[in-house]
């Protein structure tokens, strides 16, 4: 399964396409195994608290990705989080973009959603 968000031209938001391996709507939870997201402007900085993948819950609250296997502006891995309870999902990636300062960083977080929901 591939889900896809285009990024607006010019936005300097992340654009995200994950590839499952296993629907989400399955009745066995998928949390553990790894998932690919594949787009731009992925890379985050895993040392900054406030960046990285999430699981927002649409009933409210956000579980972060703690295993990231690979980090790059063009792809991401990671395993889903053992941890999601069930209910529906929107999937984010959070990252600053450009190279820091060399004092206090004051780049803007920028987030971008998967357009889709995703239901565990």
């Amino acid at each position: 399964m591939r889900l896809r968000t285009p990024a607006p031209n010019g936005s300097g938001l992340p654009h995200v396409l994950v590839a499952l391996a296993q629907p989400w709507y399955t009745t066995s939870r998928p949390a553990g195994p790894r998932k690919r997201g594949q787009g731009s402007r992925l890379k985050f900085d895993a040392a900054a608290a406030d960046e990285g993948i999430y699981f927002v819950a649409t009933a409210g609250g956000e579980t972060k990705v703690t295993l990231v296997t690979y980090n790059k502006p063009g792809r991401l891995d990671f395993l889903v989080p053992a941890t999601l309870v069930p209910g529906t999902y929107n999937l984010e990636v959070r990252a600053r973009q450009g190279t820091p300062p060399a004092g206090p960083d004051t780049r803007e977080l920028r987030i971008g959603r998967l357009d889709a929901t995703l239901t565990v």
